[in-house]
Parts: C-alpha cells; sequence; structure tokens
C-alpha cells in the first residue's frame, strides 16, 4: 500500500512556483470584440494559450462605463469560469467577493478553411447586453 506524500503547504507552494518558473511558455493571444452598430461597446480578453482557458487580464466597455482585471479607473472584475471551445467562448467575471457574476460574453464562431466570423452577446449584469462582433489575435 503507497502512502500519500505530505508537504507543508509553503513548500508545496514554493515547489509549484519553481514548476511554473522552470516550465516552457506558451504564447498569449487576444478576443477583442465591438458593439454591433455601437462602438462605444467593447470587450478585451487576453489569454494564455494552454490547454485550458487562461485569462490573463479583460476589459469591458457599454455606455460609458469600464469593468476591469487590472485597471484601477474602473469597476473590478474578476475571471470566475470560462470555456473556449471550436464553435465559441462562453465566459463570465465575478465581483471582487466572487458572489455575483458581473459580466458575460457568449460567442458563437463558425470558419469555413480561411473564412468565417465570431459574433455573440457581451452581457453587463444589471446594466444591459449588446450583440457584438468579434476577432481573435
Amino acid at each position: 500500500m503507497h502512502k500519500a506524500l505530505r508537504l507543508p503547504f509553503g513548500v508545496f507552494a514554493t515547489v509549484s512556483a519553481v514548476l511554473a518558473a522552470t516550465a516552457p511558455t506558451h504564447a498569449t493571444g487576444t478576443i477583442v470584440c465591438e458593439g454591433v452598430n455601437d462602438p462605444g461597446v467593447t470587450a478585451f480578453v487576453s489569454v494564455g494559450r494552454v490547454p485550458v482557458l487562461a485569462v490573463l487580464r479583460a476589459e469591458f466597455t457599454a455606455l460609458g462605463m469600464v469593468w476591469s482585471t487590472f485597471s484601477e479607473d474602473a469597476t473590478p472584475i474578476i475571471f470566475g469560469q470560462g470555456v473556449d471551445l471550436a464553435d465559441g467562448l462562453r465566459i463570465d467575471f465575478t465581483n471582487e467577493d466572487i458572489s455575483e457574476i458581473v459580466v458575460t460574453l457568449r460567442t458563437v464562431r463558425a470558419f469555413e478553411g480561411k473564412a468565417g466570423g465570431e459574433a455573440g452577446v457581451l452581457q453587463i449584469v444589471g446594466t444591459g447586453a449588446w450583440p457584438v462582433v468579434c476577432e481573435q489575435g
């Protein structure tokens, strides 16, 4: 019978940090969306290209207001959950308490060869929902 190895949390955190720092780096990408007929509605999501959706930073604008994971001049949000599938993106951001979903971005994408596109809905809960057209880079 094998006995589980238990490490103190500090040792586990240090080992994890060293492994993460020495792992090969992966490219990053962006998802940029703009409101259909409303250029004041925008979504910017920077992601790491790893086997899971890794949101590095994000910012959303609508009605002259800003929600952001990084800007101090915005309503703060935190990446909650998400998935980037072949047919679209589903992503949720919460408030700082992680008690409410504040922003959702849902897209559908279809491509045939090099032709295609991505569009969806950006929802700021309690504020509104807007159709958006998106591009990945």
